[in-house]
This record gives structure tokens, sequence and C-alpha cells, in this order.
């Protein structure tokens, strides 16, 4: 059994070299035989290959998607923060203004009949 794993190991490692292209090729001109022990190891070998391309553009995906949320989160305090300086702008004129209606009415306030 273990020979078998590495001899099937040192079989994939001839796969690495010849490349996938070229191993896709042979095993549709039957290089590896109608069935038997090498074709399994080639399917299992390419099976492998395609799991690690797909989850290599998987975890690409999950980087971008969490790209794109750390971005919102960014524009989202920047907002929130916006939002924080306008509302003290808007106290502080109130305030400003407050007092310039006071001003404004004790102005006046000689004015009025009595």
């Amino acid at each position: 059994m273990e020979q078998e794993r590495v001899a099937g190991l040192g079989f994939w490692a001839k796969l690495d070299v010849v490349g996938e292209e070229q191993v896709r090729k042979n095993l549709i001109n039957n290089i590896y035989g109608d069935h038997g022990p090498k074709r399994e190891l080639v399917l299992e070998w390419l099976l492998i290959k395609e799991r690690a391309r797909a989850l290599e553009v998987s975890a690409k995906s999950d980087a971008m998607e969490e790209d794109i949320l750390s971005k919102d989160r960014s524009a989202s305090i920047k907002v929130r923060n916006y939002r924080i300086i306008a509302i003290a702008a808007i106290i502080i004129a109130v305030i400003a203004a407050h007092e310039e209606i006071i001003w404004l009415i004790s102005t006046l306030m000689p004015w009025l009949p009595k």
C-alpha cells in the first residue's frame, strides 16, 4: 500500500513536469490507457489541479470582497464624521443666530410702545 502511494506520488511528479495541458491531451489520446491505476492517478491528479485552481479563485474572490467591504466601512466612517461636523456647524450657527436674535430684540425694545 505504501509503495503504491509513493509510486503514485512519483508519477504525479512526472505529470507536473509534463504539464496539465499535455496531460489532458495524453489522456484524450489514451496514452495512460482506457482504464487501470495509471489512468485513475491521472484523473485524480487533474481533479486536484482543478480543485487547487478553484480554491485560488475563491481566495482571490474573498480577498476582493474583503477589500470592497473595507472600503465601504472606510467610506461609511467618513460619511459619519462629515455628518458630525455638519451637525456641529448647525449647532454653532444656531447659537450664533440666537445671540444675534437677542441683540436684535434688545435694540428694537426701545422703539416699542410702553
